[in-house]
């Protein structure tokens, strides 16, 4: 007789083990197809959010590196070199980025230029100094013409243009400014705007005065606002309103120009306060470039770890990549719980369904011993006797894991919507002030969540179950090729 319709026979015949056996099996497949289930959810909501949080890597300095030196080191001396453009350049040329960008920072003043005032206590400002009325503001430079900020659409151009690679290459005395900055001082593009570059020290008889001072002229060439989060959200949220204030007193010009202002100032610091640099080792320009922290757009949001791989060891010490998708860490707080619990009861589940599943079927062959020492002694070999077993029991797997593929999917979406539930803690999740930041947090995450019967889930979750199954006939087998027919049959 044909060995499947034997094993076919031998399952609808013995109604009750089959029974008994599908029950156990639609049981434990409820809790890996539930487990699973999640698994599943979890991953797909890290690759989807890591994806929108988008393939921005800067280059920072490792603050907790720097603590823990300075725990053991009490001599830790803080003129640390960092990257060099050469260094940027050439972390630029590699295949997985797209552009990249850096900026040096320079401070300039106005006696006649207005800074836009701010109602948002958080925005960290610069107050005149005392007695005048004069204003300060931050010159950033850029090396990519069309500005970062722009192309991540963290910014807008409003008005004018941006920069033309000749203008970034030369340093031309060029300037983009922010609308509310332009309309606070009644300028538009294509005026002029001066600004003075100071150092204030004190004089012989105790008062402020400035030491050195020099005038900058620029050509304001385009205006721009900031787009730092979706409208619905910017009304509520802290670090829209910190980078909204910062960004109105903004200038962006060639970096060129901006090393040059911040290269004068460093020298009149030294020249005023000599005390200050007396143990500094570093150049002007490694100074100037110690706090510069590079921006590197990737092609692809996959390259980022492989970015972090590459280029991490090649630092500085006490320097580190961040990337976009670290924020994922502190925003999928109970989506990572979910996943941690999935896993640990996935790994159970398939333990005991091994377990549980050789005992009984160990239990169920004892029980035929006579028959398959009858299929023996007629000549039939160990291994169709042991495929006719392991037939049998796959017959009755396909529709218990059949069956518990649906429900334990409905259970996967119940335990996840009583579980995946927001952060008490109102500073758990929030977006760090990091102005290439994405505007995602734990309610993105948490909407992102879904718990969805797919192909490959589905594929994935017969592969285990058949497996697990499988491996379950391990020990029967081995009951089976031990069996004597002899002693049976006598």
């Amino acid at each position: 007789m044909n060995h499947f319709k034997r094993a076919w026979l031998s399952v609808i015949r013995r109604k009750g083990k089959s029974l008994i056996l599908l029950v156990l099996i639609f049981v434990l497949g409820n809790v890996i197809a539930g487990a699973f289930s999640i698994q599943q959810a979890s991953k797909n909501v890290e690759k989807t959010i890591k994806y929108q949080l988008g393939s921005i890597a800067t280059i920072t300095l490792d603050n907790d590196a720097i603590m823990k030196e300075m725990e053991t080191n009490p001599d830790f001396d803080f003129s640390i070199k960092g990257l060099s453009v050469k260094d940027i350049e050439t972390i630029g040329a590699t295949d997985s980025v797209k552009y990249y960008d850096y900026s040096i920072m320079a401070t300039l003043q106005s006696d006649s230029i207005k800074n836009v005032e701010s109602n948002n206590p958080g925005v960290l400002r610069q107050s005149p100094t005392e007695g005048t009325q004069r204003a300060m503001f931050e010159l950033r430079g850029i090396n990519n013409p069309n500005v970062t900020l722009i192309t991540e659409g963290k910014m807008s151009l409003t008005n004018g243009r941006v920069f033309n690679a000749d203008e970034v290459k030369a340093g031309k005395l060029v300037v983009m400014a922010s609308e509310p900055f332009m309309k606070e001082n009644n300028l538009s593009v294509g005026d002029m705007l001066t600004l003075s570059n100071i150092i204030t020290g004190s004089s012989e008889n105790g008062e402020m005065t400035d030491v050195v001072k020099r005038d900058v002229t620029f050509e304001i060439i385009g205006t721009f606002t900031s787009e730092t989060l979706k409208e619905e959200k910017k009304e509520n949220d802290m670090s829209t309103q910190f980078f909204q204030g910062q960004y109105d007193n903004l200038l962006l010009t060639p970096n060129k120009v901006a090393y040059e202002e911040a290269a004068y100032a460093l020298e009149g610091f030294q020249k005023q306060y000599p005390e200050m640099f007396e143990n500094q080792t570093l150049t002007t320009e490694e100074y100037i470039m110690q706090y510069v922290s590079p921006v590197f757009a990737l092609n692809d949001p996959k390259d980022v770890e492989s970015f972090r791989a590459a280029v991490d060891p090649t630092l500085p010490k006490f320097y580190k990549v961040n990337t976009s998708s670290d924020a994922y860490d502190s925003i999928a707080g109970p989506v990572k719980t979910m996943d941690s619990m999935a896993q640990i009861t996935l790994i159970v589940a398939v333990s005991a369904t091994i377990l549980i599943l050789s005992l009984v079927i160990v239990l169920f062959l004892r029980d035929r011993k006579h028959e398959l020492g009858v299929y023996l002694s007629l000549g039939d070999r160990r291994g169709r006797v042991v495929g006719q077993i392991v037939m049998e029991v796959m017959m009755v797997a396909v529709v218990g894991l059949t069956l518990s593929l649906v429900t334990g999917n409905y259970l996967a979406k119940g335990l996840s919507s009583n579980l995946m539930k927001p952060s008490d803690d109102p500073m758990f999740g929030m977006p760090m002030y990091n102005e290439f930041a994405s505007d995602l947090n734990e309610g993105d995450v948490l909407e992102a969540y879904k718990v969805q019967l797919t192909p490959e889930y589905v594929g994935l979750f017969y592969l285990i179950g058949l497996s697990v199954t499988a491996a379950s006939t391990i020990v029967p087998t081995v009951y089976i090729t031990r069996l004597n027919p002899k002693k049976i049959m006598m």
